[in-house]
């Protein structure tokens, strides 16, 4: 059911389907002073220019389809790999290389063909890299197509594998059952590998995923090992002049992946997306005495920290209404006045990730007086009244985002909708189901 099928009484006043139109309202400023990259309606990988949005996709490999997402946000990264697309330049590597095999997920021919030269061992490198060590959370992720290999291992560490010292971890991942087989050697340092995973992308290639956490090494290098696995380590099948595809390698700072930065010799850094309404082309739709938000957003990984789904600010310090999602994935509606709170609604469920979210929030105010109601898909409704007023001199949207600096909602804004009047409870409730 439309949302204008829901209210037949009255329309809002701004109505944001980013997954739909897959285009900006021209209320909408947004900046992004670098380039970027971003899945389209074909599921292949595409770079945008500066200042350019992103209507994201996803693919779905049990039909075929691809899906619009809406609008994504994210926050400042850089890809610390300084040849992302460059096999030869990228690992020292005893294995063979063919570069610019074959067809890549953007679509050009610019894939390497890695080719195990090696009839010792099941077990053979493509390749290692070592990069200077910070403690902190990193997240490695990178495209893998199977030729005939089966299966690939990725190890990180502090030592290259099996080379008798040091900590490290094998994640193989089997092309065929899309599962994954994880040992960890621990020598200096605990457990550090927190989570694996994989996205998948049209003609067989998968992005994986893998985030490990460096704060308790001791050494002062992490390595990173990409190669060939299977069977059974020690095991003297031979699993020679086997082969895989590869492409796209990203190491960035951070518990969750975002999306691909290409890197061709250096370090590269996206800037983070800015989507704002504020002025006149705010004033145009919003009532400062009543009104209702709804907001359906997707997270596609979790943990994540503190992000804001939408967040309006007043001109007094403190002043704000907004829907966020805190550190244990429950949802959040903030109204504030000169920063005293009088509304905040939280838990109700662990939100997952790859759902969407969606949150409604109505107000009025009467008398100083405002009454606040709220329903979300993972929660019961709530209806509160305060004797705080509401602020009534909001002149700012900041659409996944608080400011330019905090809480980046780093996924997707299927749709955002504004009413210029308190809806019912039983109409809020319509609206997140």
């Amino acid at each position: 059911m439309s949302i204008q099928q829901n209210f037949p009484g009255f329309s809002p006043s701004l109505n944001l389907n980013f997954a739909r139109s897959k285009r900006l309202d021209p209320r909408v400023t947004f900046v992004r002073q670098t380039g970027a990259t971003v899945t389209n309606e074909l599921g292949l990988l595409e770079r945008v220019g500066n200042n350019i949005p992103r209507f994201d996709h996803v693919y779905d490999a049990s039909t075929g389809a691809v899906r619009s997402l809406g609008l994504l946000i994210e926050e400042q990264r850089e890809n610390l790999v300084d040849y992302s697309n460059d096999f030869t330049q990228l690992w020292s590597q005893p294995d063979i290389i063919t570069a610019n095999d074959t067809i890549s997920p953007d679509g050009t021919l610019n894939a390497a063909k890695v080719t195990n030269d090696s009839n010792t061992n099941n077990f053979n490198f493509a390749g290692y890299r070592v990069f200077a060590e910070t403690k902190t959370t990193y997240t490695y992720s990178f495209f893998i197509k199977d030729d005939d290999s089966g299966a690939f291992s990725i190890i990180v560490g502090t030592e290259q594998f099996n080379s008798g010292t040091g900590t490290y971890a094998r994640n193989t991942f089997n092309f065929s059952t899309k599962t994954f087989t994880t040992f960890q050697y621990v020598g200096q340092e605990s457990g550090y590998v927190t989570n694996q995973t994989y996205e998948e992308y049209p003609n067989g290639w998968f992005r994986i995923i893998t985030t490990f956490d460096t704060s308790s090494f001791t050494s002062t290098q992490t390595q990173i090992n990409f190669g060939f696995y299977q069977g059974v380590y020690g095991s003297t099948s031979s699993y020679y002049q086997r082969s895989l595809y590869t492409w796209g390698h990203q190491l960035e700072v951070g518990a969750f992946p975002t999306s691909y930065i290409p890197t061709t010799g250096l370090p590269t850094t996206r800037l983070a997306d800015r989507a704002t309404i504020d002025g006149q082309n705010f004033s145009s739709w919003y009532n400062q005495i009543e009104g209702t938000y709804f907001i359906s957003t997707k997270i596609a990984h979790t943990p994540n920290p503190n992000v804001a789904m939408l967040f309006l600010v007043g001109n007094s310090a403190g002043a704000r209404v907004s829907i966020e999602q805190t550190t244990s994935n429950t949802l959040t509606e903030i109204i504030t006045n000169s920063g005293s709170y009088y509304f905040q609604p939280s838990g109700g469920g662990i939100l997952s990730a790859n759902e969407f979210r969606k949150t409604s929030l109505s107000y009025i105010s009467t008398n100083g007086i405002t009454t606040v109601g709220t329903a979300s898909n993972l929660r019961t409704l709530a209806d509160t009244t305060s004797s705080i007023d509401v602020n009534k001199s909001m002149n700012i949207l900041y659409l996944g985002r608080y400011t330019d600096t905090f809480y980046y909602l780093n996924g997707h804004i299927q749709q955002f909708v504004y009413y210029p009047r308190k809806i019912s409870n039983s109409q809020l409730q319509q609206l997140t189901r």
